[in-house]
């Protein structure tokens, strides 16, 4: 199978999961479906995914606003798409009930589609942005690692920067699959056991949209509008980022998204030189930009950790506010039990004073009082 090959596959050839996802399925958290048009989509980070989502978001009727008011940890309001609490839970593949989703993957009235990308150039691209550029959320993960990079001001500090990287990946196999930023596609989407209708690929984009708009043409009104590019790498691609032993490793851990999705390794004729000088000039030109990117997103991230640190306050105070509130209520009611018993109890007091007894015994309450104090006079 080439690389520019889509992989479509045939209703019934796969077992489809059935509403058995685990909690951790990224299917489960992260698949979208729009009902109305009978589509769901599987996001794979960094193949597109970003540019996919906000088309379906549009072909969902879902206005941008919704997600510009993310308070999430996405650095550009492009990548607020990806902050599911902005979705409504009737879009959340794992909001559905389990009878729902076994209708979703078992129907062919519904299109399941995702789009992959070239285990290599994946990795790069999540290195770069993930990593090189020190998301905020990748700084609470990896910042404590050996191989995370320190300030990278030329297109020697980034080759030295991802050499590291690629080492670690190398010493800990584990690293590999890790994140889902550069995790196995294959797992990433649950291949071949949810039944897609069509695997597209980032490198052939018009194949998938093809797909999707075919789709379409049953529903009315249902425009699905070509997606733009969003979260796009600063720097190139190219194949002397790799050396031989790299090749042969990714080559084994992306076994099945190589075999699975009709890609090939890069040749071996320049693995491990230095990049065209080329792509050394666009490093030197655009890395004194991405490192004062690097310092916003660290900046980002400390103002992220301050607002969680005043957040948990504010639930701490919060639940001493309703402790006390509790409290007073508690206290409130004893109170009005003790008020009751006291009415009850002055009742009951004037009623006995008030009797024929009460005033019957007078004589003999005087006379015992009289009696007490002539024993005190002793």
């Amino acid at each position: 199978m080439t690389q520019e090959k889509q992989i479509d596959t045939a209703p019934g050839q796969q077992k489809a999961m059935i509403g058995k996802a685990q909690s951790s399925s990224h299917v489960l958290q992260r698949a979208i479906v729009v009902e109305r048009v009978r589509v769901m989509f599987t996001p794979v980070p960094k193949a597109g995914c970003t540019s996919v989502l906000w088309s379906l978001a549009e072909l969902a009727r879902l206005q941008e606003k919704l997600f510009a008011e993310s308070a999430g940890r996405e650095v550009t309001r492009a990548l607020a798409i990806h902050d599911l609490g902005r979705w409504p839970d009737p879009f959340r593949f794992g909001e559905r009930s389990p009878e729902e989703r076994e209708e979703i993957l078992k129907s062919e009235e519904w299109l399941r589609f995702t789009v992959v990308r070239h285990p290599f150039r994946r990795l790069w691209s999540a290195w770069q942005s993930k990593i090189l550029l020190a998301e905020p959320q990748f700084i609470a993960r990896y910042s404590e690692e050996p191989w995370w990079p320190g300030p990278a001001r030329s297109a020697s500090d980034v080759l030295k920067a991802f050499r590291q990287f690629m080492d670690a990946l190398r010493a800990d196999p584990e690293l590999v699959r890790a994140d889902v930023h550069w995790a196995p596609q294959v797992a990433v989407i649950e291949h071949p056991s949810i039944n897609y209708s069509h695997i597209g690929q980032v490198e052939e984009m018009g194949a998938t949209l093809d797909a999707v708009r075919e789709h379409l043409r049953s529903f009315k009104a249902a425009e699905f509008t070509e997606p733009a590019r969003a979260n796009v790498s600063s720097l190139p691609y190219a194949n002397e980022l790799f050396t031989e032993e790299d090749v042969r490793f990714l080559s084994e851990m992306y076994a099945d998204d190589m075999n699975d999705f009709g890609y090939e390794p890069p040749p071996g004729d320049s693995l491990g030189e230095t990049p065209p000088a080329s792509w050394m000039a666009v490093a030197d030109t655009v890395t004194p930009a991405l490192e004062e990117l690097r310092l916003r997103h660290e900046r980002v991230a400390d103002l992220q950790l301050l607002l969680k640190g005043r957040e948990q306050k504010a639930r701490e105070a919060e639940r001493s506010r309703k402790r006390e509130k509790a409290l007073r209520r508690e206290e409130h009611r004893r109170n009005q039990r003790l008020q009751k018993r006291l009415r009850k109890t002055t009742v009951n007091l004037q009623e006995m004073r008030n009797s024929r007894t009460w005033r019957y015994t007078a004589p003999l309450r005087k006379a015992g009082a009289q009696v007490r104090r002539l024993r005190r006079k002793r």
